[in-house]
């Protein structure tokens, strides 16, 4: 009667969600017998497995021979335990004796097995102490030569019995074969095993669509699930873009156990328009598949504005004229709707036409026009800035560069007001007034007139008179009062100058009656004797008025008018000077 008898055919521990799947399977031998070095050609095919070496006379060696067929076992079976399990059914010699067990290198059969033949064996890999209780099961755990076995490390040749020191040894221990009568005692292998983890990935690729640039899409859920027997542990879910995120809620490494799964979830966040592709790789600890690839793919969707030219040169433009039209296209170039909210010109000079009313929605591939004109205020270099304000996230405004030079004469006058001050009455005062072109156009003097005749010109030169850049021309004006008053007229000069077509310099003075003047010619101021007043005005020097002798002078002008002084009467010349 065996002892302690533990035996099963297949037990299966399965728990849903457990960390593991254990299976347990009880295997019987394929093949068993011994052999008998005093019987060395003889086969001992029978109810018996003997190891050890009689302290009979001959003192014969005994070992025996035991395969079991692992077949059953899956390949990639992770083995716990392993032990294989012996009934003592007789014994010779000492109280116990240590009983080895070696891997056998080459095949074998029961039926023909005998000392002569037998396999060669590898060096001990376990040993058990047998006692002397008959009917007892010994146990010898080989889990890691089983798992060899059963992954094809090694060829299953099965295992063979000795005793330890067999050459000196005076002990053998007889158990039950797989030919004994009694089944419950034939030997028995009893082997714990668990698949290994198995990953398997629900979806394994993601699809978003289009999501605007700068937003984050609903999120989508990858399940992680683990169908094997044995713990699976996630160890990093890694994303290959930064524009695909991936959330856990969990930490790293994560445990999931047989049967069991998790979850992360996916979100698409574009950083910039056009199709966007990324891998999210999950690394766990599943033998055969310690990757497993999650494809993910979006497009990013954003307006992107497009401005064609950049910058309008306008060249060279007269003042205060409109140039020729420049046009400015803006388009859609990216895959979103691009709003167009404003556009507007920094300054006058660069006045826009042609504006849609804003805002415009363009849609992809779309444009609008719009003419930019050169209107200079002023002479030369002009610039300005014409900017486009929109939708696009990265570029939300555009700004175009105008640049022009105005052209035209310019006309300044020195001095911009002539004033004589006090002139003596008979007498004449002469101021220069300098005509100068300042532009960088050629300037066209067209007339040039006194308002009052008391103030005649000199020096008009015949018209229209062209000036070049920079150059000048000086008329003179000459104040003759006719009378004991305050005068006040201007100079008028007309010219192309579109600044000021019709330039006017103010002209004042104011006369008195010489000093002692009696009956006679009025006498004439000496025209070379003008000098300066506080105000920076020339004026007639009295002095030279003073002891002159009162008389008639008559002198000639050249209009043929006679001018008298001294008396009660007078008659003045008018007209374009002396």
């Amino acid at each position: 009667m065996r002892t302690n008898l533990f035996r099963l055919s297949a037990v299966v521990v399965l728990i849903a969600g457990s960390a593991s799947a254990q299976t347990t399977v009880t295997l019987s031998p394929q093949n068993d017998a011994y052999v008998n070095d005093s019987a060395p050609n003889d086969t001992f095919n029978n109810a018996w497995l003997v190891a050890g070496r009689s302290p009979a006379e001959f003192t014969p060696r005994y070992r025996s021979f035991l395969r079991f067929n692992l077949s059953g076992i899956p390949s990639n079976a992770i083995v716990s335990s392993a032990v294989l399990r012996l009934n003592l059914q007789a014994r010779e010699g000492g109280s116990t004796a240590p009983i080895e067990l070696r891997r056998v290198l080459a095949s074998w059969t029961s039926a023909s097995l005998t000392w002569n033949n037998q396999p060669a064996a590898t060096a001990p890999i376990t040993t058990t102490t047998v006692g002397s209780t008959l009917g007892a099961d010994y146990a010898w755990p080989i889990a890691g030569l089983a798992q060899a076995w059963v992954s094809g490390s090694y060829g299953n040749y099965g295992l063979t019995l000795r005793i330890v020191n067999e050459t000196d040894a005076t002990a053998t221990r007889t158990f039950a074969s797989a030919n004994h009568a009694t089944s419950s005692l034939r030997p028995e292998l009893t082997l714990t095993y668990a698949l290994p983890p198995d990953i398997n990935v629900i979806p394994t690729s993601l699809a978003f669509g289009n999501q605007p640039v700068g937003a984050t899409s609903t999120a989508q859920t990858v399940t992680v699930q683990n169908n094997g027997g044995s713990t699976l542990t996630v160890g990093n879910l890694a994303t290959s873009s930064a524009e695909f995120v991936v959330t856990f809620t969990g930490g790293l490494p994560a445990t999931v156990g047989a049967n069991s799964s998790l979850t992360f979830q996916v979100r698409f966040a574009p950083t910039s328009p056009g199709v966007k592709n990324a891998t999210i790789t999950i690394s766990s600890n599943d033998p055969d598949e310690s990757t497993v690839p999650v494809a993910c793919g979006g497009t990013g969707t954003a307006p992107d504005i497009a401005v064609t030219p950049v910058s309008l040169a306008f060249g060279n433009q007269a003042l205060n004229t409109l140039s020729a039209p420049q046009t400015v296209t803006v388009s859609n170039a990216g895959n979103a709707l691009l709003t167009v909210n404003v556009i507007s010109s920094g300054s006058a000079e660069f006045p826009l036409n042609g504006l849609p009313s804003l805002p415009v929605s363009l849609s992809p591939g779309a444009s609008l026009s719009f003419q930019v004109r050169f209107l200079p205020a002023d002479l030369g270099v002009r610039n300005g800035t014409v900017s486009i304000v929109s939708s696009d996230p990265d570029e939300p405004s555009r700004d175009v560069t105008c640049a022009g030079t105005g052209v035209g004469p310019r006309l300044t006058v020195t001095p911009s007001v002539i004033s004589f001050g006090t002139v003596t009455l008979g007498t004449t005062a002469r101021r220069p007034l300098v005509l100068q072109n300042l532009g960088n156009a050629s300037l066209v003097i067209t007339a040039v007139t006194s308002t009052i005749p008391v103030f005649a010109l000199g020096n008009v030169p015949s018209l229209p008179l062209t000036l070049v850049p920079g150059q000048m021309h000086t008329l003179s004006v000459d104040y003759t009062p006719v009378s004991v008053q305050n005068d006040a007229g201007a100079v008028r000069v007309e010219s192309n100058d579109l600044s000021v077509p019709d330039m006017v310099i103010p002209v004042g003075g104011n006369s008195a009656s010489p000093v002692g003047m009696g009956c006679g010619q009025a006498p004439v101021a000496d025209r070379g004797g003008l000098v300066p007043d506080s105000a920076g005005v020339r004026r007639a020097d009295e002095r030279d008025l003073v002891g002159r002798r009162s008389r008639w002078r008559r002198r000639q002008p050249t209009d043929g008018h006679w001018l008298r002084a001294g008396g009660s009467k007078a008659r003045a010349r008018v007209g374009a000077g002396p």
